[in-house]
């Protein structure tokens, strides 16, 4: 989960299933889950982000290429995928402000010089 300042915590379901109703099956698991588990875990709410498999392909494949170096696939996603994962997910959750600190400091993996840097 994400932890915030505001004592809230919020979980991250990710899925790649683009079709409307499989958005909307996953919406009803995500809610039943949230009923579940906020309970147990202290997690207020659960953010559902949908990203295309291409995306997620494209950037496994360049990670595991890359050595798989610290930090995870996602920072094989283009720049602008990475910028719209962190205001979707955050958008509720923290001000504006905070989220444009974040996208502009996102790293990004130079693929010429084989390591991961900051932009």
């Amino acid at each position: 989960g994400v932890e915030t300042s505001h004592a809230t915590t919020v979980g991250i379901q990710f899925t790649i299933n683009m079709d409307w109703r499989a958005k909307l099956r996953k919406k009803k698991q995500v809610a039943r889950a949230v009923r579940q588990i906020n309970k147990r875990d202290r997690i207020n709410d659960v953010v559902l982000v949908q990203m295309p498999m291409k995306h997620v392909e494209k950037a496994m494949r360049l990670w595991k290429k890359a050595n798989q170096p610290p930090g995870g696939p996602d920072r094989f996603l283009p720049r602008a995928d990475q910028e719209q994962l962190i205001r979707s997910v955050l958008k509720e959750i923290v001000d504006d402000t905070m989220i444009e600190k974040m996208c502009q400091t996102i790293p990004f993996y130079d693929r010429s010089e084989g390591d991961s840097r900051e932009s």
